[in-house]
């Protein structure tokens, strides 16, 4: 499966690399801070990576993470990982140079910035194709061997870190796009809900204003509902489709009733699609039209209960309630959105016209603003 080889761990990129770049260094140990935060040991040899547990030395591996000297050679009973014995590393001794066939190079973690240590198995220079010659490397071409391999491990580690760096930084950026297109797809649907509210609200406020009208009870399939709401018309459009079923419906009932069942065959929609307006053209006020259309309903309530109409009794009778302070608060916000809307959709709102005052309040302050722009004109 194809990825950026610098997404893994740093270190972890250089042992999977090393078959092919130091084809001569068959065994390798790495101890490093992983990307979870915790302490990991990997270990390399035939061109294969496995990784050692860490059991409950964890203390042990950190302390030889701190005492390890960077661009020593060690020998095999120096390295923990394979003697289970707690080691510490001691000064070399001359005599003992042959058996040090182990580069420890010691870098900054990246994670905890503590020390990573890689440790490479060197058998000689004829691993490195510099000599036929089998045998142990010579002090000098320890040296030697042990600063080029330094060198190139730092500027490896150095470029993976670099690319990381970047490609957190696209990943931060693309993290941030990606959440603000859910956030916007979060807020469409919002709208989007609320513009299915409130055209159910202006459907219950047609049929209050017609059962008013012909004294009798209407009956709407939710069916009907839901294609009103879903066929994008204006306001308009909506009342005068609503007032034909009405006529429609009264005018084909085969018997005498008080109730008046509107069904689909009644709803029929004008052919032109330029009465159509789309769910972001309406949706830019959907808020304001869904509460004015509750306090309507409201007010509706207030009326048949005989009650007097102001904000507690119509904040009583909304749903959910809502308190007069709420209700004076929305209305004196969108004031100018509202005179708007009331231009537009004339007579949706006939109840609080006549009846509530914190209503009839915003219509008479537009009213006066609008008159003493004249005045001064």
């Amino acid at each position: 499966m194809l990825h950026y080889t610098f997404l893994n761990h740093p270190i972890v990129n250089i042992l999977e690399s090393l078959s092919i770049d130091y084809s001569g260094i068959k065994n390798a140990y790495a101890l490093f801070c992983n990307n979870d935060k915790r302490l990991s040991i990997a270990h390399y040899q035939k061109e294969k990576l496995s990784f050692i547990k860490t059991g409950k030395k964890v203390n042990v591996f950190q302390k030889f993470r701190n005492d390890s000297i960077h661009l020593s050679w060690i020998n095999t009973d120096m390295i923990p990982f394979i003697d289970s014995d707690n080691k510490v590393i001691n000064q070399l001794k001359i005599e003992d140079e042959n058996d040090n066939s182990w580069l420890l190079l010691k870098y900054t973690s990246p994670i905890d910035h503590a020390s990573d240590i890689l440790i490479l198995e060197v058998e000689g220079v004829h691993a490195f194709g510099l000599s036929k010659k089998k045998g142990p490397a010579t002090s000098n071409e320890k040296i030697l061997i042990g600063n080029l391999l330094n060198l190139a491990m730092s500027s490896r580690l150095r470029a993976d870190s670099i690319n990381f760096q970047t490609m957190q930084v696209v990943n931060e950026s693309y993290g941030i796009q990606v959440k603000s297109i859910e956030q916007l797809k979060d807020e469409n649907e919002t709208i989007k809900n609320n513009a299915s509210k409130s055209i159910a609200l202006f459907v219950e406020a047609l049929k209050n204003k017609w059962e008013s009208k012909i004294n009798k009870k209407l009956h709407i399939e939710k069916e009907i509902i839901n294609e009103i709401i879903d066929s994008n018309q204006k306001m308009t459009i909506i009342e005068n489709v609503f007032e034909k079923a009405v006529v429609i419906a009264m005018n084909t009932n085969s018997f005498i009733s008080n109730e008046i069942h509107i069904k689909k065959e009644h709803i029929s929609w004008p052919n032109s699609s330029s009465d159509k307006v789309s769910h972001h053209q309406f949706n830019k006020h959907a808020n304001i039209l869904e509460f004015l259309d509750r306090y309507e309903n409201a007010v509706s309530m207030v009326l048949e209960n005989g009650w007097k109409v102001n904000g507690s009794t119509v904040g009583e009778c909304c749903d959910p309630k809502v308190s007069p302070a709420s209700i004076t608060f929305n209305l004196k916000k969108y004031r100018k959105p509202i005179c708007k809307l009331i231009k537009q959709y004339d007579n949706r709102w006939p109840l609080m016209i006549a009846h509530f005052r914190p209503f009839q309040n915003i219509l008479h302050e537009s009213r006066n603003e609008l008159e003493g722009k004249v005045l001064t004109a």
